[in-house]
């Protein structure tokens, strides 16, 4: 059991960083927090989880707020071990998934409007994947009914791993 004076529970996607006096504001309108999702500037003891902490991402290298339940788990696990004394940040490959118009699509990473795209396969058809990287080092992906994988994407993603300059079978696009 942990002791705590107060616990806030707050549930939504528009996030209200008003809400903790001296906290740090984020880019994004968040929350501003260290790995292990402690709130920057409003004491040792106060974090925040989900859709309002803006944590630091090394996989991107910079804070990041994502509105994922992933995310949101991830924080939270973090957390816990954190206040049960085995401080673990609060890191991975930012990652979500959708099933539109009869086809699974899962994104890895974010994209921010930069880099080379390269796609595997023939674009927009099942099992295939769209990669941007940036001098080859993969930033992200969409994965158009290959969830398979996603866990090696990540990976790639996460490492920083060369692309090679045409997997095949190879279009590019951009």
């Amino acid at each position: 059991m942990i002791e705590a004076d107060l616990g806030l529970c707050a549930i939504g996607i528009l996030p209200e960083p008003g809400l903790v006096s001296g906290a740090r504001h984020g880019a994004s309108h968040g929350l501003l927090t260290d790995e292990y999702c402690r709130v920057e500037g409003a004491g040792p003891h106060v974090y925040a989880i989900g859709d309002i902490a803006e944590t630091p991402n090394p996989v991107l290298g910079r804070p990041l707020r994502l509105e994922t339940w992933r995310n949101a788990e991830t924080q939270a696990a973090a957390v816990a071990r954190t206040l049960c004394g085995t401080a673990t940040p609060a890191c991975e490959t930012p990652w979500m998934w959708t099933d539109q118009f009869g086809c699974n699509i899962q994104v890895v990473g974010v994209w921010e409007g930069r880099g080379e795209r390269l796609w595997r396969g023939a674009p927009g058809a099942p099992g295939s994947v769209l990669f941007w990287h940036e001098g080859g080092r993969p930033l992200g992906a969409v994965l158009i009914d290959a969830g398979r994988e996603r866990r090696f994407v990540e990976g790639l993603v996460a490492a920083g791993n060369r692309c090679a300059r045409r997997p095949s079978p190879t279009r590019r696009s951009g």
